[in-house]
């Protein structure tokens, strides 16, 4: 596990998170999170309470027509979510975060 002094310097991070996932991820999310904070990073969860594992992984070929009509939403959601995201980041910052 990163300590703080290791992600200082860290770049803003926007984490995705799905709280159905059958891995048990999710916490590790909240935590990573948690402790990108304590290091003073800029860091955002976004969180699907019903996504499961994967979920943005519906683009694959290999992978359509088997996620649900709402797996898709969510799916569709998070994109738009990312892409504001990396809009305001850039609109802020006007370049690539480099790390230390």
């Amino acid at each position: 596990a990163a300590e703080k002094e290791e992600l200082v310097g860290y770049p803003p991070t926007l984490i995705i998170g799905c709280e159905k996932d059958s891995f048990g991820l999710y916490p590790h999310a909240v935590a990573y999170r948690d402790k990108l904070d304590k290091a003073g990073v800029r860091a955002e969860l976004i969180s699907y309470s019903e996504a499961v594992h994967g979920f943005l992984e519906y683009y694959w070929p290999e992978f359509r027509g088997t996620f649900s009509e709402e797996q898709k939403q969510y799916r569709d959601d998070a994109f738009e979510r990312i892409i504001s995201w990396l809009r305001e980041e850039w609109k802020q910052t006007g370049n690539v975060y480099e790390y230390t």
